[in-house]
C-alpha cells in the first residue's frame, strides 16, 4: 500500500501545483489626444494602409502607431462598414465612404443623406442594392446611384438586417423575415421577447447576435441556439456592446468585463482582456483588428492593442502576487515568482466564491460624519433592514446582490438600457456600499475595547482601508490560477535555483530551500550576489562582498564553510577549475572536495570598477567585459581581447543555465555558449530592460523585465514582413497640402514639411528613416526615428526626395521617392529673360543710333553709359541666381562680382567707342564713297549732254 501511496500524493501534489502555463496576453496602451470628455469610442476600423481609424462622438481619427491625425467629417461617425473592398461609414446625416487619393490621404465622402432624420443602424448589400436600415425601416438603394428605390416599414420595426449563404434576412421585431420576389416572408422563427439587440456578426456558416440581456446566439440557416453557456454567464453580468468577427474567433466588447475572445469551434473563451489583467478600464466600447492579427480595444481610458500572434504573454497580472518581479523559476510544472516582498507560486483556483472574498485592495477613503447623510438614508424605503448591525460582511455582499438585481428590473422597466443602466446601478452600489462602510464602523467602535484616540483636525479627512474587492464570479472565472505566498519568504528574492532537493531561494534575508510549499532557512547570508549550484556535488556556492561561501545539500543539517574573503560578483566551476570575478580582478583555483587550492591572480587595468562575468568553454576561461570579450592566455599567462568581439556592449547577463546573454548598443541579442534560435531572440527587441533570464528546455523562455513577468513561447512563428512606408501627409507652412501629384511651391512660401509613416504597431524599437535630395544634399541623412522631414527653405528648382527606412527586425524595408517643384520668382523667369533681352536690345539700339546721329553728345554719352550699367548689373543678377547653392554663401562674393563688372565699364566703354569709331568710319568711306560716286555720275552726264 505504501508504493501505491507515495506517488499518488506526488501526483495529487503535481496537479494542484501544475497547469500554470497559461499567461494574460500582452498589452499595449496609447492615449488619444482628445479631452477626457469627448473619451466616446462608437468605432474602430483599419484602412488600406493599416492605420487605425477611430470614431468618437465627436469626429474621425487617424493613427499610424506614431502620430494621430484628425480626418475631416461633417457629422459623427457611427459605424464602419467594409462592403465590397469598400469601407463605408454610418454617420448621424447618413452614409459616407472613406476613400483614400492617389497619396494615400483619407477622404470622407457623403454619399447619401436620408430625405429625413433617420438614424443608421446597419448597411447590407445583396445583388446588385444596398439595404439601408435606419429608424426603424429598410430604404433599398440602388448601388449606382445610392438613391432609394423602395422603402419597407413596419409597425414593430425593424431591429437588423443580414445576409447568409445568398440569401437576405431582417428582424421585424423578434420576428426572422426572408427577402424573396419583392417581398418579406415571416419564418416563424423568433429572437429573444422583452430584450434590445445589440449587434450581429457572421462567419460563412453560422449568425451571431447578442443581446443587452446576455444572450448570445448562432443562426444556421434553419434554428437558432444557444452559442455557449459559458459565454452567456459572462454576457449577462457585463452587457455586450459590440462585436466582430477576427478569423475563428470572436472578440466581444463590454460595459462591465472588458473584451471576451471565444474561439468558434470549441465555443470556449480563450481570454478575457479586462481591469485585473492590465486592461485600463473595464469599459470596452469597440473592438477591430489590423493588418498584423493584433485587436484593438477602444475604452473610456484610451485605445489598447494585444496580439494573439505575438508568443509572449505576461505572468505579473494573475491576482496575489505582491510586489515587483525579480526571480523566476519552473519546478514540477509550477511557476514559481520571487519579489521584493516575498516568494510565490501560481496554483489553480478551485473554489471561485472564497477566492471572490480574498481579493483584497487597500483603497484611500474619505471620512464623512454620520450626521451629513442621516436624512438621505432614513428616507430610502426600500433598503428595509440595512441597518441591523448584527449583519455579517457575507451577509452584507448577498444583501448588495439581491438589492441591485431588485434595482435592475426597476430601471429595465423604466427604460434604462446599456450605460445609463450601467450607471444607475453603480450609484446605487456606492450608495449601499457607503451606508454599509458606515455600519460596520459602527459596530466595529461597538465590539472593539480599544482606546480610540480622538480624530485627527487634518484638513484631508481620509483614511486607508484594505476592503475585499467585490467582483462577479463570472469575471473571476477567466483567471483559472493566483499567485500562494510560501510562508516565512517574505523578504527580497533575487535569485531561484532549481535541484533535486528542492527549490533554493536567494533572498535579502538568507538562503531558504522550498519543499513543496514549505520552506526551511539555510544559511543567514545577506546581500548575495551571486549564487551557483554544482551538481555534481549537491553543492551550494554563494558570493558577494564578504567572499566565498559553500554551502552543502547533502547533509543535514546542512553545513557552510568559508572559503575565499575578497569581493566576488560572479562564479563559473567546470570539472575541477573554478573562477571568480572580483574587483577588476579574476580569480583562479582548484576545486577538490569543497576544498580551493589558489592558482593565480590576473589584474584588470582599468580605472573604473568594471562588473565582469566568468565562463568556460571547453575548459577555456573567458571573461566578458562591456568593452568586449577576453580569455585567459595560458602560454602568455594573461587574459587578452578576443578577435571579433571588441564591439562595446549595452547590458549582459547570465541566466539560469548559466549561459551568457548579451546585447549590442544596436539591440541585437546573442548567447555566448548556447545555441538558441535566432527567430526567438528577434522577439527580445519589444522587450524593455531585462533583468532575469530563466529558459525552460523546448518550451519557453522567462524574462523579468521592469516591472513584468514575460513567458516567451520558442519556436511559435517567426517576425512577420514589415509593412511599406508611404508619405503619410505634406505641410507647407503647418497647412495640409491635399494635392501631392505635381506639387508645386512659390519661391517666397515654400517652407516644406514631409511627415512619413510606417505601421509599425508591432516595432516599439521604432522606425528609423534616412533621405537624400539630389542637388540639394551631399549625401544620405543620419538614420533617424523622427516621422518629420523638414525643409525650412528650398531654392528655386525641381527636386526628388527619396528616403528609406528600415526596422530594427530588418534592414532596409522600404525605398520610395516623392517629386516637387519650387518655382522661381518672376525675375528669374524665361519670360522676364526675354523681356529683358529684349529691352537691353532696344537701349543697345538706340545708343547706337544716337552715337551716330545725335548732336548731343552728353544726351548720348548718358544714355550709352546707362546702358552699360544695366547690362552688367543684368549679368551680376544672373550670375548670384546661378551660382547659388555652388559656392559658400556670403555678401564677399557678391561684392567680388559686382568690383569685377565695375573694373569693365571702362574697357567695355573704349571697346563701344572704337566699334562706333570704326562703323562711323565705315559710313564716312561709304558716304564719301557715295558722294564722289554721284559727282562722277553727274559729272558724266554733263559731258554726255555736251
Amino acid at each position: 500500500m505504501k508504493n501505491f501511496l507515495l506517488p499518488l500524493i506526488f501526483m495529487f501534489i503535481n496537479l494542484s501545483l501544475g497547469w500554470a502555463q497559461e499567461g494574460h496576453l500582452s498589452l499595449r496602451h496609447f492615449s488619444v489626444p482628445l479631452p477626457k470628455q469627448d473619451y466616446v469610442f462608437n468605432d474602430m476600423a483599419i484602412d488600406d494602409q493599416g492605420r487605425l481609424l477611430l470614431a468618437h462622438r465627436r469626429g474621425l481619427l487617424q493613427f499610424d502607431g506614431r502620430s494621430w491625425e484628425k480626418i475631416p467629417i461633417g457629422s459623427s461617425p457611427l459605424k464602419f462598414l467594409p462592403i465590397d473592398n469598400n469601407l463605408y461609414l454610418l454617420t448621424r446625416e447618413g452614409i459616407s465612404k472613406v476613400q483614400q487619393d492617389m497619396d494615400f490621404q483619407n477622404k470622407i465622402e457623403s454619399i447619401y443623406t436620408p430625405p429625413q432624420y433617420l438614424l443608421g443602424q446597419d448597411m447590407v448589400k445583396h445583388h446588385d442594392n444596398f439595404y439601408y436600415l435606419a429608424g426603424g425601416k429598410i430604404l433599398v438603394l440602388s448601388s449606382s446611384s445610392f438613391q432609394p428605390d423602395t422603402v419597407f416599414e413596419s409597425k414593430l420595426g425593424f431591429n437588423d438586417i443580414f445576409t447568409y449563404q445568398d440569401k437576405l434576412y431582417a428582424f421585424e421585431g423578434n420576428f426572422l423575415l426572408e427577402y424573396f420576389n419583392n417581398n418579406w416572408l415571416d419564418l416563424n422563427l423568433y429572437a429573444p421577447e422583452e430584450t434590445d439587440f445589440v449587434f450581429s456578426c457572421q462567419t460563412d456558416s453560422l449568425v451571431f447576435f447578442a443581446y443587452d440581456n446576455g444572450d448570445f446566439f448562432a443562426f444556421n440557416g434553419k434554428e437558432f441556439n444557444v452559442f455557449s453557456n459559458e459565454l452567456n454567464e459572462y454576457l449577462k453580468e457585463n452587457y455586450p456592446v459590440s462585436g466582430k468577427i477576427l478569423g475563428n474567433k470572436i472578440v466581444i466588447a463590454t460595459l462591465n468585463g472588458g473584451a471576451v475572445i471565444v474561439d468558434i469551434e470549441s465555443k470556449k473563451i480563450l481570454h478575457t482582456i479586462q481591469y485585473f489583467n492590465g486592461l485600463p478600464s473595464d469599459e470596452v466600447n469597440a473592438v477591430t483588428m489590423d493588418d498584423q492579427n493584433g485587436i484593438w480595444l477602444a475604452h473610456n481610458a484610451g485605445i489598447s492593442r494585444t496580439s494573439l500572434d505575438i508568443p509572449i504573454k505576461e505572468f505579473q497580472h494573475y491576482p496575489g502576487l505582491k510586489g515587483i518581479p525579480e526571480s523566476v523559476l519552473i519546478h514540477k510544472d509550477t511557476l514559481f515568482v520571487g519579489t521584493n516582498e516575498g516568494l510565490f507560486y501560481l496554483a489553480q483556483i478551485k473554489d471561485y466564491e472564497t477566492f471572490q472574498k480574498v481579493m483584497k485592495e487597500r483603497i484611500r477613503i474619505e471620512i464623512i460624519d454620520e450626521e451629513d447623510n442621516e436624512g438621505e438614508e432614513e428616507s430610502e424605503t426600500f433598503l428595509g433592514g440595512l441597518f441591523d448591525g448584527s449583519k455579517s460582511m457575507d451577509e452584507d455582499e448577498a444583501y448588495i446582490e439581491e438589492s441591485l438585481n431588485n434595482y435592475k428590473k426597476i430601471f429595465r422597466k423604466e427604460g434604462y438600457r446599456f450605460k445609463k443602466l450601467k450607471d444607475r446601478l453603480a450609484e446605487k452600489e456606492a450608495f449601499l456600499r457607503d451606508s454599509l462602510s458606515k455600519i460596520n464602523v459602527k459596530r466595529d467602535e461597538g465590539n472593539s475595547t480599544k482606546t480610540v484616540s480622538e480624530p485627527s483636525k487634518d484638513k484631508s479627512k481620509f483614511k486607508y482601508e484594505t476592503v475585499n474587492k467585490i467582483v462577479n464570479v463570472s469575471k473571476l472565472k477567466s483567471f483559472q490560477f493566483q499567485y500562494i505566498p510560501i510562508k516565512r519568504v517574505n523578504r527580497k528574492v533575487t535569485d531561484l535555483i532549481n535541484t533535486p532537493n528542492g527549490i533554493i531561494a536567494i533572498t535579502t534575508s538568507g538562503v531558504f530551500l522550498i519543499k513543496d510549499t514549505t520552506s526551511m532557512k539555510l544559511s543567514d547570508h545577506r546581500f548575495i550576489e551571486k549564487a551557483y549550484y554544482e551538481s555534481g556535488n549537491n553543492n551550494l556556492w554563494i558570493t558577494g562582498d564578504f567572499g566565498l561561501y559553500s554551502i552543502d545539500l547533502s547533509t543535514k543539517p546542512t553545513n557552510s564553510q568559508f572559503h575565499f574573503s575578497r569581493s566576488v560578483h560572479d562564479i563559473a566551476i567546470q570539472n575541477d577549475q573554478m573562477a571568480l570575478s572580483g574587483e577588476n580582478e579574476i580569480f583562479t583555483f582548484r576545486v577538490l572536495n569543497n576544498t580551493l587550492s589558489e592558482q593565480k591572480t590576473y589584474p584588470i587595468k582599468n580605472d573604473f570598477s568594471d562588473r565582469m562575468s566568468v565562463y568556460f568553454d571547453e575548459s577555456q576561461l573567458n571573461i566578458l567585459k562591456l568593452d568586449g570579450l577576453y580569455k585567459l592566455d595560458q602560454k602568455l599567462d594573461s587574459i587578452v581581447l578576443v578577435e571579433g568581439y571588441e564591439e562595446n556592449l549595452k547590458y549582459f547577463l547570465k541566466d539560469t543555465q548559466q549561459s551568457l546573454w548579451l546585447t549590442n548598443q544596436k539591440d541585437q541579442w546573442h548567447i555566448l555558449n548556447k545555441e538558441e534560435s535566432a527567430s526567438d531572440l528577434q522577439w527580445m527587441k519589444i522587450l524593455p530592460y531585462v533583468k532575469y533570464i530563466h529558459p525552460v528546455p523546448d518550451s519557453s523562455i522567462y524574462f523579468v523585465v521592469e516591472n513584468r513577468l514575460l513567458e516567451l513561447k520558442t519556436g511559435r512563428g517567426e517576425w512577420r514582413e514589415p509593412p511599406t512606408s508611404f508619405i503619410n501627409a505634406v505641410y507647407e507652412q503647418d497647412n495640409k497640402i491635399s494635392d501631392l501629384e505635381n506639387l508645386e511651391l512659390l519661391y517666397d512660401n515654400n517652407s516644406l514639411r514631409v511627415s512619413v509613416s510606417t505601421i509599425d504597431y508591432l516595432f516599439p524599437e521604432g522606425i528609423s528613416y534616412q533621405y537624400y535630395v539630389k542637388g540639394l544634399m551631399d549625401d544620405w541623412s543620419p538614420w533617424s526615428k523622427a516621422g518629420d522631414i523638414d525643409f525650412p527653405y528650398l531654392p528655386s528648382g525641381e527636386y526628388t526626395l527619396q528616403i528609406r527606412s528600415k526596422s530594427g527586425f530588418s534592414e532596409e524595408i522600404s525605398t520610395f521617392d516623392f517629386s516637387f517643384e519650387v518655382l522661381p520668382p518672376y525675375w528669374r523667369t524665361w519670360w522676364f529673360y526675354s523681356l529683358e533681352i529684349g529691352f537691353f536690345s532696344t537701349l543697345i539700339l538706340i545708343s547706337l543710333k544716337m552715337n551716330r546721329s545725335s548732336r548731343n553728345t552728353y544726351l548720348t554719352d548718358t544714355i550709352t553709359f546707362l546702358t552699360l550699367i544695366l547690362i552688367l548689373e543684368f549679368i551680376a543678377t544672373i550670375l548670384e541666381n546661378n551660382l547659388e547653392g555652388y559656392v559658400e554663401d556670403s555678401p564677399v562674393y557678391s561684392f567680388v562680382i559686382n568690383v569685377a563688372l565695375a573694373l569693365l565699364i571702362t574697357p567695355l566703354g573704349k571697346g563701344m567707342n572704337k566699334i562706333l569709331l570704326v562703323m562711323n568710319t565705315k559710313d564716312i568711306k561709304r558716304i564719301t564713297h557715295e558722294m564722289r560716286t554721284k559727282q562722277l555720275e553727274n559729272l558724266k552726264n554733263e559731258q554726255d549732254k555736251n
